[in-house]
């Protein structure tokens, strides 16, 4: 309907559609609440907040596992390459599917998880030679962007 009066949300997003499938993600809080806060943006005629890179984090004996984005399946234009972490045995692995950047994971890393999530969520996607070069400053490259 025209009528921005009426509202219907369907769902909760239970399946996510990737390349190849669907994944799902029910586990990823951004997603849980797309149907509530578009239908809230509608009904008070504002627009809705800035969309997050879907998120999970977990913590296992010492170490903190996190991810954001969406890990492609594998084809021939996947890429994933991995950045060595300030800490000791940290590190993050940065996916690619056709050059664009797509998911971060992050073992005891947690600058490198914020830095990629920042990145997903501004939609851009440094080079994958940088990201693997320790010496890269991904904070200033999102400075810059």
């Amino acid at each position: 309907t025209a009528d921005k009066a009426i509202v219907c949300v369907i769902g909760n997003l239970d399946g996510l559609r990737l390349r190849g499938g669907f994944q799902d993600g029910k586990h990823w809080p951004e997603h849980l609440c797309l149907g509530a806060r578009g239908a809230a943006a509608a009904l008070t005629d504002t627009a809705p907040p800035a969309r997050q890179a879907p998120w999970f984090w977990s913590e296992q004996f010492d170490a903190r596992l996190q991810s954001a984005g969406i890990v492609p399946p594998a084809g021939d234009d996947v890429q994933q390459v991995t950045r060595p972490g300030k800490r000791d045995g940290g590190h993050s692995v940065w996916s690619y599917d056709t050059g664009r950047l797509c998911a971060v994971e992050a073992v005891r890393d947690t600058a490198g998880y914020m830095m990629g999530k920042r990145c997903l969520e501004a939609g851009l996607s440094p080079h994958p030679a940088d990201v693997a070069n320790p010496d890269f400053d991904l904070k200033s490259y999102l400075a810059r962007q």
